[in-house]
């Protein structure tokens, strides 16, 4: 086998700007192997300044998609220097190779940035970031070094955990976050494969979801939507115009992200413009259960059909003796033989179903973690804070439909 294809580039022309603030950070906390930052604090998302923090109004470069929605292009470097008392929190995700060691040096140097639980030592913080939730531990409302009166949060996991999810959507948690735009801080060289993987299994998650044609608005979006299904926040306490506000503000991102190298390695998925704005899909049953049987394990285990489900998540092979175990080459035939007499709307609505329940799970663990880890006072405001983006979204919504 050869070599695999490059690495999407996560904004590498945008890295020069504002790294000093970076350095500050990595600078402030141990050192880490791989560090991201993501979420509104680096990215746009349509409509959240204006209606969150009141943000001066900034000339926006307009646009539209190829099926004439409007989209605002990112905004330059100097668009973005704002007071940052105002700006959003600053997310970050700090992964490390021994958690123990990390949160051990991390608690000599930032004592306060933990909550109550720091005195349970490092040996056990490392415990609960690995053993709860979605193996994350955040810091939540961290002075970001630097910038008076604005924070930040941060997440540690380990590489192991971290490549175990964007293989395996294990949780679903960082691996859906790397599905969309981030910012690199700090770049890791034996995460590329596993990056390589979660992209494409995104996308073949999305072809699944998708009409036979549609555009590239329709196809990101579908991919940005993907770890927020079965999210519990999105149901109280995020703003349900999130997904599209992502795309929306950050479409020539996802371009960067997932063309030409991702989209070109799903041969099912055909560009019918030369600019990459629309879309064409193989339908067929073999090619529908191919894709099937290329996601990641976590969502593959909820996609057996009732008629083979076995006690203890077993698969029942009729051609196989009762008491004999099936070899997995075995177990792989007689599902994509299954999934290939299966409608489009069925296999459809396993993939959602299956992706729902390892994102619900994960979630809601990983956000009672986040109450304990935060500390009660720091997550009820970031609670607040969340309410209000729903609140204002549904708002938006309701005036929406009465025009």
């Amino acid at each position: 086998m050869g070599s695999p294809p490059p690495l999407p580039q996560h904004e590498l022309s945008d890295y020069d700007h504002g790294s000093a603030q970076f350095d500050e950070i990595l600078k402030s906390i141990p050192p880490v192997d791989f560090c991201f930052a993501y979420g509104s604090g680096v990215f746009d998302q349509h409509g959240y300044h204006d209606d969150d923090h009141n943000y001066s109004t900034v000339a926006h470069k307009q646009a539209t998609t190829s099926r004439g929605d409007p989209i605002i292009l990112p905004k330059s470097p100097s668009e973005r220097e704002r007071d940052p008392a105002r700006q959003p929190m600053l997310d970050l995700v700090l992964a490390v190779r021994n958690p123990i060691e990390w949160h051990r040096e991390n608690l000599a140097r930032n004592w306060k940035h933990y909550s109550v639980l720091r005195y349970l030592g490092a040996e056990r913080l490392g415990q609960i970031e690995e053993d709860h939730g979605a193996a994350m531990y955040y810091n939540t409302a961290i002075p970001v070094p630097g910038q008076p009166g604005r924070v930040m949060k941060y997440g540690i996991i380990s590489m192991h955990a971290l490549r175990e999810d964007l293989l395996d959507w294990r949780w679903m948690y960082a691996a859906g976050r790397l599905q969309k735009p981030v910012r690199v801080i700090k770049a890791s060289d034996a995460l590329t494969e596993a990056h390589q993987a979660n992209l494409a299994s995104a996308t073949r998650a999305a072809l699944l979801l998708l009409p036979e044609t549609f555009s590239d608005f329709d196809l990101f979006t579908m991919i940005a939507g993907l770890s927020y299904r079965g999210d519990f926040r999105m149901t109280f306490g995020e703003n349900p115009q999130k997904v599209k506000n992502i795309v929306t503000a950050n479409l020539p991102h996802f371009h960067r992200l997932y063309t030409p190298h991702v989209l070109s390695a799903v041969p099912s998925l055909m560009a019918t413009t030369s600019d990459r704005t629309r879309f064409t899909q193989d339908l067929s049953q073999s090619t529908r259960a191919g894709l099937l049987g290329q996601l990641p394990s976590a969502v593959r285990q909820h996609l057996v059909p009732p008629s083979m489900r076995g006690s203890g998540g077993s698969v029942l092979i009729p051609a196989v003796p009762a008491g004999r175990v099936p070899a997995a080459g075995e177990v792989e035939s007689a599902l994509r033989t299954a999934w290939e007499g299966l409608p489009v709307k069925t296999t459809a609505k396993m993939v959602k179903l299956g992706i729902h329940k390892v994102v619900a799970r994960s979630s809601l663990t990983q956000g009672i973690k986040g109450i304990f880890t935060a500390g009660v006072w720091k997550a009820l405001v970031y609670g607040l804070s969340k309410v209000n983006k729903y609140r204002v979204g549904m708002g938006k919504l309701e005036a929406a439909g009465k025009m």
